[in-house]
Formats: C-alpha cells, sequence, structure tokens
C-alpha cells in the first residue's frame, strides 16, 4: 500500500482535527520571555519579584478573566514550571497544516515537528506553542474556555516525544542511535513519568492490568558483539530491531486513549453513504499519530546537515534541505571519509 493510499484509510478524509488556539498577545510573550526564564540560580524574575509565594492547589478562576497576564500566572509548590490561566480561541484545523508541510516539503510547518524543535524547558517557547496550536489536553469543550496550562506535564511529554522520536531520526546511524538509548536509559525515571504508562508498556483489555509490558528497555552493553576481527563492536541490526520496538509501543499507548473511530457521511453521485473516520480528542493523541504517518515511507523529515533546517527529503538519502547544500555536503563528507582513511592507513603502519 502507497503512503497515499494509507492517508486515505487512515484520516485524511473526514480526520476529526481541529483543535483551540490559546489567545495570547505579543505583548503576553513577551513578558513571559522576560520574567519566566530562568537565571543561573534555577529561578525567573518573577519568583524573585517581592510578595512572590508558591501555592499548594490551584488557584480559583476568577469571575472576570484578567488582563495582565502576572495575574494568571502562578507556580505550584515543588514545581519548577508555572501553571498559566488562558483562554482558548476559534478551532483550527491541525491536519490541514500537516498536510501544507507535506506538500510544501517543508517540515517547519507540521504541528509535530514544530513540537520536536522547541527547546527544552523555556516557558515562552511553551506558550508561544500553545498560542500557535493550542495545549496538549482539553477537558472543556465549550466554545473559548477558560483553562489551566501545566507546564510542568508539558515539558515531561516534550521530553518523552524527542526521546522516541530520536530514535526513529538516528535509526540508521549506529552510533546515535547506541547514544540516544543509553540517554533514554539514564533518564528512564521522568520520561516515564510522561503519559499513562512507562515506556515499554501498551494498553490491556483486563480491568485489572490496564497495561501490559509490551518491550523492556534493554540495556546498551546488550547489544555488544565480536566481530570477525575478534573486536567488541555494536549489534546495529539488534538495535534497529529494539529501537522500532520501543517506537511502535509509544504509538500504540499515546494515541489509545486520544484516537477514536466514528462515522461520516459520504455524499456521491451515486447517492448518500457512510465511511470511517477518525476523531481526535487531545492535541497529544494528534502529535503522535502525524509522528507515525510521516514513518510510512521508512523515513520522515530530516535536519539539514549545513543549516539545521528541518525539510521533508524528495530521496531517502537526501541529508540537505537544498541540492545546493546537498553538494556541499558531499564534498565535506567525501574529504572527511579520505581523512579518516588516510590516518586509518597511517595507523596500521606504525602498527
Amino acid at each position: 500500500m502507497g503512503r497515499q493510499k494509507l492517508l486515505l484509510t487512515s484520516s485524511v478524509h473526514g480526520f476529526s482535527a481541529h483543535w483551540p488556539p490559546a489567545k495570547l498577545s505579543k505583548e503576553d510573550l513577551a513578558w513571559a520571555r522576560k520574567n519566566l526564564v530562568k537565571g543561573a540560580d534555577g529561578k525567573c524574575a518573577f519568583e524573585r519579584r517581592r510578595g512572590f509565594r508558591r501555592y499548594h492547589s490551584v488557584k480559583r478562576v476568577a469571575v472576570l478573566f484578567p488582563e495582565d497576564i502576572s495575574d494568571r500566572v502562578y507556580f505550584k509548590a515543588g514545581e519548577v514550571h508555572p501553571r498559566v490561566l488562558v483562554r482558548l480561541g476559534k478551532r483550527y484545523n491541525f491536519r490541514a497544516k500537516f498536510e501544507l508541510a507535506l506538500r510544501e516539503r517543508d517540515a517547519d510547518l507540521a504541528p509535530h515537528v514544530m513540537f520536536r524543535k522547541l527547546s527544552p524547558g523555556i516557558d515562552a517557547v511553551a506558550l508561544d506553542f500553545i498560542r500557535e496550536f493550542g495545549p496538549l489536553f482539553l477537558d472543556d469543550m465549550t466554545r473559548e474556555p477558560v483553562v489551566w496550562i501545566d507546564l510542568n506535564d508539558f515539558w515531561k511529554r516534550h521530553a518523552r516525544f524527542v526521546a522516541i522520536v530520536r530514535l526513529y531520526e538516528s535509526i540508521n546511524d549506529c552510533e546515535q542511535l547506541r547514544n540516544t538509548l543509553i540517554s533514554i536509559a539514564e533518564n528512564i525515571q521522568s520520561l516515564d513519568e510522561a503519559g499513562p504508562a512507562r515506556i515499554g508498556m501498551i494498553p490491556d483489555t483486563g480491568k485489572d492490568t490496564p497495561f501490559i509490558r509490551y518491550v523492556s528497555l534493554n540495556r546498551p552493553e546488550d547489544f555488544r558483539r565480536v566481530d570477525e576481527e575478534g573486536d567488541l563492536t555494536w549489534n546495529h541490526q539488534c538495535l534497529q530491531l529494539h529501537a522500532r520496538e520501543l517506537i511502535c509501543a509509544e504509538l500504540i499507548l499515546q494515541t489509545h486513549d486520544g484516537i477514536r473511530s466514528g462515522w461520516e457521511e459520504n455524499r456521491e453521485e451515486e447517492g448518500v453513504g457512510f465511511r470511517p473516520t477518525r476523531i481526535i480528542t487531545s492535541l497529544w493523541a494528534g502529535l503522535w499519530e502525524m509522528f507515525g504517518l510521516d514513518t510510512w515511507r521508512g523515513y520522515s523529515w530530516k535536519a539539514c546537515r549545513i543549516c539545521s533546517r528541518y525539510f521533508y527529503p524528495m530521496q531517502a538519502n537526501s541529508e540537505c534541505c537544498t541540492p545546493q547544500h546537498q553538494a556541499l555536503w558531499s564534498k565535506r563528507e567525501y574529504a572527511r571519509k579520505r581523512r579518516a582513511a588516510e590516518k586509518e592507513k597511517a595507523a596500521k603502519k606504525r602498527t
């Protein structure tokens, strides 16, 4: 089945992908950049202001929505990032943004790529994303609701999303894939806190066991082997298999509650009929599904080796966003490999 047929049967037509962005002004974002950026002491200007104190529970929403964003930000005791009160606006179609990114071959336009690119821990950056794409979850589905957004949860989920996406981005590079798995193993405790279950778990139909272990996170040293010359090397094929299993488990887990099947009317010349459709109940699930659909060709977006811009490659072996950058990168790679070969040859002579 080709990519277009997959998208057709999955969700391009009738995809319920409408989600409300937050109503945040340029002044709100400017205030956040000035007052919510952490300093060397781990505190931001808002935390250092006179009279600042942390709260143990969520403050009640005022009858009148505070215009000043400083009155809509509070820090809960024991948490690093604040909670922000926002009003949500008119819904947009995030699937349309994904389709536009594919047509234009500009990955920077896709919501899930924008989420992946966010600089970790910078609250002003998170609010800018929420202003354009909306919160990851929404319990109040009324028109233009006022909701609290927990940026602690936002950044935990961002870290987990990036960790799994990096597995796919590095799938063909043994060293990068090894380092990515090592990083996940080192941060597994904090990564497991984001989401309904730990990494490697999937939903179960049993009432007593809502989640079961699909794949265990192996130790990086388990993927070493002895090559033909007797040297200890990394088994790239086993690393790839383990990474694919982890990615699959996360796609199953993170879309389980956020995506539902439904039906919609399909009016054709022959008459009225009905066809299945997908109903998205959280932007979080939508980000995961768009990531999954992106991998259907066997490769997804890439970061240009020259300018670091994200793009959709024409071919799997494309490493740069333009032919000019690709030619420059090819020359650099050729020179690098030639230097490495000469260095190895000289080392053998010395031996």
